[in-house]
């Protein structure tokens, strides 16, 4: 009993909270929390989102960001709090919070408060992850590159760009992990996410089917979202539509990539007939059910909640 005590006190006082580091549980508890939140069922939904951002130190700004809308939405105030401070601690700023679904917040006696605390949270974040702005440019840089070769580029120019841009992903994802949210940041309000470096190796047709295991593994540490993974994935498959995009089309690659799953209904129309079909690979790959994404696009439509943010999160489109 007292060696037990012993180690349990040394873990609070060299490590603080023993955090989760499998992602796949976080990315379970969400998908959880938001077919209960779409449902309306906030106890469950509460339930989830507390596991999930006190298990877990990273989490998508997303994520409290939306269960924070839960919590204004249901009056739960110090959950609303918690969520909001959770969100900064990773990088949500303040002026996030000027949209309608939170125009509510702004006349409760809590928010100068909120507000104060939020700022202080997201300084200490920038303060320890004070590289990511550096990484985060050179990326973006990297996709208007890229956009000049596509445009005012020759083939062979595109080419060199692409494959620079490439050898460059492979080394950092070695490395250090995927360059995305977790290690460059959150790019802005409207997007909710850092989709740069995804943006970029998007324009090579091999990019998942060479890198598909290692994109996973990236997964499961938290560099990715699984939906991320998925519209990756699908739109590597869709490249035999769109080959005039690339320098190289690569027929074998489309051939090696096509077993793991061609529709996930991240960007195509699903008939209601294929979506257990669908479904089935959705929870293959820990990414919340049709029926949800449909519940929770109905709601955004509505002007209840902001599910999806920017330009490069994937939509769904079901009619």
């Amino acid at each position: 009993m007292k060696k037990t005590i012993f180690i349990l006190l040394f873990i609070f006082l060299v490590g603080g909270v023993a955090y989760c580091k499998d992602y796949l549980t976080y990315h379970a508890y969400i998908n959880t929390a938001e077919k209960h939140l779409v449902n309306k069922e906030f106890d469950s939904c509460f339930y989830y989102y507390d596991k999930a951002f006190d298990e877990f130190e990273f989490v998508f700004v997303k994520d409290p960001f939306i269960a924070a809308e839960a919590a204004l939405k249901h009056s739960d105030w110090n959950r609303l709090v918690k969520y909001l401070i959770k969100g900064a601690q990773n990088g949500l700023r303040t002026d996030c919070l000027n949209v309608d679904v939170f125009d509510a917040l702004k006349s409760l006696s809590i928010y100068a408060t909120v507000h104060n605390d939020m700022d202080t949270a997201y300084e200490a974040y920038t303060k320890k992850h004070a590289t990511n702005e550096a990484l985060a440019a050179e990326w973006l840089q990297r996709y208007d590159l890229l956009l000049d070769a596509q445009q005012i580029g020759t083939s062979s120019e595109l080419e060199t760009r692409i494959t620079d841009d490439v050898k460059y992903a492979k080394d950092i994802l070695k490395k250090s992990g995927f360059p995305a949210e977790k290690m460059l940041g959150s790019m802005n309000c409207e997007d909710m996410a850092n989709y740069s470096a995804i943006a970029v190796l998007l324009s090579y047709d091999c990019w998942m089917a060479e890198n598909h295991e290692a994109l996973w593994e990236a997964v499961k540490r938290g560099e990715l979202l699984p939906k991320e993974f998925a519209a990756m994935c699908e739109a590597e498959l869709n490249n035999e539509k769109t080959k005039n995009f690339h320098a190289v089309y690569n027929k074998a690659c489309y051939i090696k990539l096509k077993p793991w799953g061609i529709n996930f209904g991240i960007y195509s129309y699903v008939p209601e007939n294929r979506y257990a079909e669908i479904n089935a690979l959705r929870a293959k790959y820990v990414i919340c059910d049709v029926e949800t994404d449909i519940k929770k696009k109905q709601l955004e439509k509505t002007g209840e909640y902001k599910f999806n943010f920017g330009k490069w999160r994937p939509r769904i489109d079901y009619h």
